[in-house]
């Protein structure tokens, strides 16, 4: 497909006919094109589970990559795997930001006995062995062996030993320090460890430096950070919270199923808006990448319209998508302690059909690539340029790839190639400069190699924990086994001007037809002794899994 002008939303195309090559110009200004999914040709129960997503091209060639195949199979497993180097740096001694640093330096500056206690299973939990230990704190981490499933790793944090001890400890600085004393719900215990602890930060210059470092690069990684009674403030994702408050309340009774509905009830109601601002850290701004699947309200939507159930996948796409976002940032949400009170022949005419490479939403891809910009502004101010020279880890806690920095440029033109490619395929307009075209041929070449993609040959199945019930005795969490395939038709619900050269011809418009590859999700209660994690979850579920197969799974639960 070549432009006929730098993104003049008219497409220059040759059709041969009958052993004529004819010069096709399509001057889509006035174009609308529609997707259409019928009800009957949804996934059944004995549907395929494509829980390795590189397995969707082995056996099938119509395949249009969709947003969720890009964000969960491409963009998700580099920003995982780079949050697994922040971590680890984190956990490790002798800089700025070093968390054990910091902990050791502050059990030396405490004097109250509850608050040294909590800063020893902080530093225990993170894996260091102790050589003060005593029989309050072999009580204390007794507690937690108790409440084992509170700290499963979960994510990425399950990808190696030091990763685990890293979870582990942000779990501990991050609840309230009655929790390991015995009394969880003792404010006034809680209070006074937490007045001496913030008081023997303040009064020392360097434990107020590594302090203020911490919370800031995690204020920018994952959100906004909330006081609590807790060493660390937790990252509280207000919107959500303030809604299922909210929901309960309304129902007067424990949080109701369907979080995800309600997300996106509220989202298309206006009642929550996810426009990221200026303090906004990365799950903000990640949710905003995807907000207007549910919303329609960015640009794309004037020249490209879902049908009614083609919509309804967008809304489930946004609440598979929430889910997957909500699993990276898992490690400093609040969900502990958050309890809420209550083919077709030749014809005489020519067919003129849709040619889609890609879902077209590109302000989705757009927003994308342009948190991959912050995430790199972020770690690189944070952390300095050095930081970026690093691998970033895999799923198996491997350093791959070839730099973190090279990489997320790399991914970002890719990110802005599939919008212009998106931006072709329904005739948006937009400035075509070198840059863009250079954007442009990373986004084709990847796709042309889509199927050998690295990220994408993975087990992918995620369990994420979202929320803790009123009682505290069970997690409303969801399950991603992987992907299922919708055929979509695409056509033009209002046609482009046609130019015909050399030869006038008659012609009529068709449809073409693909497979959209999207993401299954469920949501569960587990009780918090049988908590699972990503590791588990691949264990656990059957081979060669169908849809009917994975709701038996999630039903045993």
């Amino acid at each position: 497909m070549k432009h006929n002008g730098p993104g003049s939303g008219i497409i220059d195309r040759v059709i041969t006919e009958g052993g004529v090559d004819y010069s096709l110009i399509l001057d889509g200004k006035k174009a609308v094109l529609q997707g259409d999914i019928s009800e009957e040709d949804l996934p059944k129960p004995d549907s395929i589970i494509f829980t390795n997503p590189s397995g969707l091209f082995s056996k099938n060639s119509n395949i249009l990559p969709s947003v969720s195949l890009v964000r969960f199979g491409k963009v998700k497993p580099l920003i995982d795997g780079i949050y697994a180097v922040v971590e680890n740096h984190i956990a490790s001694h002798g800089h700025n930001y070093s968390r054990p640093d910091f902990l050791q330096k502050l059990e030396e500056k405490v004097t109250d006995s509850d608050a040294r206690l909590y800063v020893q299973v902080a530093r225990a939990m993170g894996g260091e062995l102790l050589s003060n230990s005593d029989e309050r704190l072999a009580s204390a981490l007794g507690i937690v062996k108790n409440e084992l499933g509170i700290f499963q790793p979960q994510g990425f944090y399950d990808w190696s030993k030091d990763l685990t001890d890293a979870f582990r400890q942000i779990k501990v600085v991050k609840t309230c320090p009655g929790f390991f004393l015995g009394n969880e719900r003792d404010e006034g215990l809680n209070k006074k460890v937490f007045r001496h602890l913030m008081r023997s930060i303040s009064d020392n210059t360097e434990l107020s430096s590594i302090y203020n470092n911490i919370n800031s690069i995690y204020a920018k990684l994952t959100d906004s950070l909330e006081e609590t009674l807790s060493l660390f403030p937790q990252s509280r994702i207000l919107y959500e919270e303030k809604l299922f408050k909210e929901i309960s309340l309304e129902a007067q009774s424990d949080i109701p199923t369907n979080l995800g509905n309600a997300l996106v009830e509220a989202l298309r109601n206006g009642r929550i808006y996810l426009t990221p601002n200026k303090d906004s850290g990365l799950y903000t701004r990640q949710m905003h990448e995807v907000s207007s699947l549910v919303t329609q309200s960015s640009p794309e939507f004037d020249k490209f319209k879902p049908n009614e159930t083609y919509y309804k996948i967008l809304e489930r796409e946004f609440i598979s998508n929430w889910v997957t976002t909500h699993h990276t940032h898992i490690g400093h949400m609040g969900h502990i302690d958050f309890n809420i009170v209550t083919a077709a022949d030749i014809k005489s005419s020519i067919i003129i059909k849709p040619q889609l490479s890609i879902e077209p939403f590109p302000t989705v891809y757009e927003r994308m690539a342009d948190n991959l910009v912050f995430l790199n502004n972020t770690l690189t101010s944070a952390f300095g340029e050095q930081f970026i020279n690093k691998q970033r880890l895999d799923c198996n806690g491997r350093g791959v790839g070839t730099s973190i920095g090279e990489e997320l440029c790399n991914l970002q033109s890719i990110l802005r190639g599939l919008s212009y490619l998106s931006k072709d395929s329904i005739h948006m307009p937009y400035q075509c400069n070198t840059t863009a075209q250079e954007s442009l041929n990373d986004a084709i070449n990847w796709l042309k190699n889509i199927s050998e993609d690295y990220d994408l040959e993975r087990e992918a199945p995620i369990f994420t924990p979202i929320i803790n019930g009123t009682y505290g005795s069970q997690y409303i969490s969801y399950i991603i086994p992987g992907f299922t395939l919708a055929p979509i038709s695409i056509f033009y619900s209002s046609p482009p001007n046609v130019s015909l050269k050399p030869y006038t011809r008659d012609y009529e418009f068709g449809s073409s037809s693909y497979l959209l590859p999207r993401l299954v999700h469920k949501e569960v209660r587990v009780s918090k002794d049988k908590l699972l994690n990503d590791r588990i979850l691949k264990e656990s579920l059957p081979r060669n899994l169908n849809l009917g197969q994975f709701e038996e799974f999630c039903n045993a639960l």
